[in-house]
């Protein structure tokens, strides 16, 4: 088994290096005596910055708004977001992979927004027994409303 990456993996976690090591990690200081906050202009700028360099939703597939990057493309990114503290390191920002099974009406309303980055999604999970493995949950949740 071949456990190098391609040529454009190397080029993809270049990028994401660069992006770490000259954007985020010179606000790590800054972000850690603020709680973990960042100032809504700073965040919208790097938030820019990721959709930019096609790092956004990078699980989803493109048929919901998402890059569709590969297990490889997705570990590539992390690893290289994961040098930065947690705070600045989720502004590579990939809503969740559940999101994928919406329906047509929710894809538009949710979805695609959550992907570009104009609304935030949330996912939890607090079911005894299960902790943060949502594949041992037995409640079944339902949208209302929606």
């Amino acid at each position: 088994m071949n456990f190098h990456l391609s040529p454009d993996l190397q080029a993809l976690q270049l990028k994401v290096r660069k992006f770490v090591t000259e954007e985020l990690i010179p606000l790590e200081a800054e972000t850690e005596m603020n709680e973990g906050r960042l100032s809504p202009e700073v965040r919208a700028r790097l938030m820019r910055q990721v959709r930019e360099l096609g790092l956004n939703a990078m699980a989803l597939p493109p048929r919901v708004g998402g890059r569709g990057f590969s297990w490889v493309a997705q570990t590539a990114v992390n690893e290289e977001a994961g040098k930065a503290t947690n705070a600045l390191g989720w502004i590579i920002f990939d809503p969740a992979l559940a999101l994928a099974a919406a329906t047509p009406e929710q894809i538009e309303k949710y979805v695609r927004p959550a992907c570009e980055g104009t609304l935030q999604d949330c996912y939890a999970i607090t079911e005894a027994g299960a902790g943060s493995d949502a594949s041992k949950m037995a409640t079944t949740a339902m949208m209302a409303g929606f």
